[in-house]
């Protein structure tokens, strides 16, 4: 077995497992609640592509809110697993943000304008939160792990979110 297959299988593992688990979920999390879901999902509502690409730069303004991790860590005693958590959660519960607004299209009891709304505040709102979550992941690998462990893992976790990811926005794009 070559040298980096084996550090894959090492990755993949024992020892490293969580990792790879955290990478996959991640990876399927961002495909199905992300924007190559919400854009494409806003624009068969009617969204004009600008006002689409608008709706698509709502997480890199709200990235500004990684400011205050430091002071939710400082009220909640630095209990970074915990807010990761809560921050993660809010982030996966788009795509059932999504179901629902589809659903409550196809009853006619909301407009495509107000689904369009919707979809735009919890994309906005679920992005940041997930990209916060991420970067709060990151920050807990190199708590956690010596620098070669964390340079061993970091590479390996993101390549799997990226890839996986990417898969799994085929059918989308098709």
């Amino acid at each position: 077995m070559s040298g980096a297959a084996a550090d894959w299988r090492r990755f993949l593992t024992g020892r490293y497992a969580a990792f790879g688990t955290l990478a996959i979920s991640d990876a399927i999390a961002v495909a199905l609640a992300g924007d190559g879901l919400a854009i494409p999902l806003v624009a068969t509502l009617g969204a004009s592509p600008a006002l689409a690409t608008l709706i698509g730069l709502f997480p890199f303004v709200g990235g500004i809110l990684q400011a205050f991790v430091p002071a939710i860590l400082r009220r909640n005693r630095g209990d970074l697993r915990g807010l990761t958590i809560v921050i993660a959660a809010i982030g996966l519960m788009r795509p059932l943000l999504y179901i629902a607004v589809v659903v409550l299209i196809w009853a006619g009891l909301l407009s495509a304008i107000g689904g369009i709304l919707l979809i735009a505040i919890g994309f906005g709102v679920g992005a940041t939160a997930q990209a916060l979550a991420g970067a709060n992941v990151q920050t807990w690998f190199g708590r956690i792990l010596p620098e070669r462990e964390r340079r061993f893992v970091a590479p390996r976790a993101l390549a799997i979110q990226f890839g996986l990811g990417s898969v799994l926005l085929v059918p989308i794009a098709l």
